[in-house]
């Protein structure tokens, strides 16, 4: 994806890396000038985030749901005409992102999912199609607005955590009126790492015996 392709109202997001946890904020195009992009800015308690180390952070560009990620030299807060922006300077071209190489582990069970929107919290059902290190993929009839970022509350006989996440994809489900919907944890969790490990092993002994 070249710079060039970028345009306002584009919808982002900006994953940090802080310490051994990786952070995911979503935002907005709001002005582009030549390798320079203007987004909302990125908050945390209803505070501005101030990113020390640019290498630390990778700006990913969601395009008909395909996902881009350019590197960043700068990122700066500034102010606009009254407003206060995160200024991104970008290098290079976008390239293809996988948010989730890490391996799936099938889940296919209806667990409780918050979402987190305009007029506040809302709980519902969704089926869990699988969890992986990075990420998630639930399917629902519920429309949600990719804006929103969710919390599933994942449990199972041997494991319970909750999960947040950004919505990073959505698409039709097999089903009419079904949307299926990629998500990307906002922090990384160690105990779910180890859950998957530990399923993973025992599925593939099972499949020994």
């Amino acid at each position: 994806m070249e710079l060039s392709e970028l345009a306002v109202g584009m919808e982002v997001s900006v994953c940090a890396t802080i310490g051994d946890q990786t952070l995911s904020f979503p935002s907005q195009i709001k002005g582009i000038a030549d390798n320079k992009i203007l987004i909302d800015p990125i908050t945390h308690n209803n505070k501005p985030v101030g990113f020390k180390n640019p290498a630390q952070v990778a700006f990913l560009v969601n395009d008909n749901s395909k996902i881009f990620r350019f590197a960043v030299t700068s990122i700066v807060l500034v102010k606009s005409r009254g407003n206060i922006y995160h200024m991104l300077e970008l290098s290079g071209m976008g390239t293809a992102y996988n948010r989730r190489k890490n391996y799936r582990l099938y889940i296919g069970e209806e667990m409780r999912v918050t979402i987190f929107g305009a007029n506040g919290p809302e709980l519902i059902t969704a089926l869990v199609k699988d969890v992986s290190e990075g990420g998630f993929c639930i399917i629902t009839s519920k429309d949600i607005d990719p804006k929103f970022h969710l919390r599933l509350h994942f449990q199972d006989q041997k494991f319970a955590t909750d999960l947040p996440a950004n919505i990073v994809r959505k698409i039709p489900g097999n089903r009419p009126g079904e949307f299926l919907y990629g998500c990307s944890l906002r922090i990384k969790s160690d105990s779910l790492s180890k859950y998957i490990m530990r399923s993973q092993i025992e599925r593939t002994n099972r499949k020994k015996t």
